[in-house]
């Protein structure tokens, strides 16, 4: 009897159980969704100044978002706050006011959200404050509030960054040396190490004495991380300081950032330097022909390289001056010239060129004429000890026929010689050709057969 009594308790016990699950199963969705409920009414019915949305009567008020200019502030920087409220609600709700509570910046505008407004469902609303930062480098939180009377207000912090570091301005190229009244290009480089982008940035140059090819160079906007060349053209008269600024609006406040350059005016030490050697001269007439080589002893390139003869020399055809083109460094062309100099010892040679920046120089090499021979000298620091010969002697020049020869002969002069000219001698030549043609002849008809049978009888 007590087994049959202790079976049933457990068979009761265990029926029990199952329906405590099953009660428990459907009890608890129900639960979960009463607690949601009372959830989602403790935020739309905000209490604490950390809330972003409030709702009322069906309208849902949220800050969407919210936008700085500038994205960084110096000290002292004017910028705006753009606030974006939205309704995403399904009724309107009247926004009694909005502002910016802070100790770190002024809000130039507080008084203009006294009053906002009724906000329609379904639509946003731009709010813009106009603030002015008083404190240093570091990260502040200025709070955003709106008001709405029953429904409660929205309290959201902005993070806001001040950072004064200055745009960066430097050289990337310039000379060591500057040549004194020539151009010589510069190039400056522009760098934003700031997290945000700045606009209108203007780069100029100046300083006493001093000559710019631009007054100023425009980059417009530069963003964070980047850098911009502007290259100018500066022309110095004497030694003297470079001063390159830069200008640029960050948000609403204007910036300035300066270098200051010492320029000193001298020789460079890597222009072109045409050289001129292995000169020969001849006379032909009173003509005289000016051979040699033009040699860039420099490191930059030579442009536009021309050679001609100043006075008292006179160019005469066929070369009057030798366009030589473009010299680079270690490079070397020939030249020959013509040219008359009556009564004339010593005649300059002049080599012309121009350097990258366009600027013309000229240098000059004495040559003496006195007895057709002699020697040339070099001005305008190029370099010494360059030779020429002079005109071929009487005998003729080494590794030539002399005076005699086959040209003689028949009554021509040696070409480049001075005592003929170097056309050919007409007269002889056309009558051996007669006498070759008349014993041509003489041999077809038999003459000549006819004489030697007579001969030998």
């Amino acid at each position: 009897m007590s087994a049959r009594v202790h079976g049933l308790k457990a068979r009761l016990a265990f029926g029990a159980g199952i329906i405590c699950l099953l009660l428990y199963a459907v009890v608890a969705p129900c639960m979960a969704a009463e607690n949601t409920t009372a959830d989602a009414s403790t935020t739309v019915a905000p209490s604490t100044t950390s809330d972003t949305s409030a709702a009322a009567s069906g309208a849902q008020v949220t800050i969407e978002s919210t936008a700085l200019n500038p994205g960084t502030f110096f000290t002292g920087d004017t910028g705006t706050l753009t606030v974006k409220v939205a309704n995403r609600g399904t009724a309107s709700v009247r926004i009694a006011g909005a502002s910016v509570r802070s100790t770190d910046f002024d809000f130039l505008n507080s008084d203009t959200y006294t009053t906002v407004g009724t906000l329609e469902a379904g639509s946003t609303r731009e709010l813009t404050f106009t603030l002015k930062a008083r404190a240093g480098n570091r990260i502040y939180y200025p709070e955003v509030q709106i008001r709405m009377g029953d429904a409660g207000s929205i309290n959201y912090a902005v993070p806001i960054r001040v950072d004064n570091s200055e745009i960066q301005v430097s050289l990337a190229n310039a000379p060591d040396t500057y040549m004194k009244g020539q151009k010589n290009t510069i190039t400056v480089a522009v760098f934003n190490p700031r997290r945000n982008t700045i606009n209108g940035v203007t780069v100029k140059a100046a300083g006493t004495g001093l000559s710019v090819s631009d007054t100023a160079g425009f980059v417009g906007a530069l963003g964070a991380d980047q850098s911009r060349n502007v290259t100018f053209k500066v022309t110095p008269q004497d030694s003297t300081e470079m001063t390159l600024t830069v200008s640029y609006m960050n948000g609403l406040t204007a910036h300035s950032s300066t270098l200051k350059v010492p320029m000193t005016v001298g020789d460079r030490s890597t222009a072109a330097n045409p050289v001129v050697s292995d000169v020969e001269i001849a006379n032909s007439g009173g003509t005289y022909t000016l051979s040699g080589d033009v040699t860039n002893a420099g490191i930059d390139d030579a442009r536009v390289v021309v050679v001609t003869v100043g006075s008292p020399a006179t160019p005469a055809d066929p070369n009057r001056i030798y366009v030589v083109g473009s010299l680079a460094a270690d490079d070397f062309a020939s030249f020959e010239l013509t040219f008359t100099a009556s009564g004339a010892r010593t005649v300059p040679l002049l080599v012309q060129y121009k350097d990258d920046d366009g600027n013309a120089y000229e240098k000059t090499v004495e040559v003496t004429l006195q007895g057709g021979s002699g020697a040339v000298n070099e001005s305008a620091g190029a370099a010494s000890g360059v030779s020429a010969a002079g005109g071929p002697p009487a005998g003729g020049e080494p590794g030539r026929m002399g005076g005699g020869g086959v040209m003689s002969i028949l009554g021509g002069g040696r070409p480049g010689s001075s005592t003929g000219t170097s056309s050919l001698p007409i007269l002889p030549i056309a009558g051996v050709l007669v006498v070759l043609g008349v014993l041509g002849v003489a041999w077809r008809k038999g003459w000549i057969a006819k004489a030697r049978t007579r001969l030998r009888k």
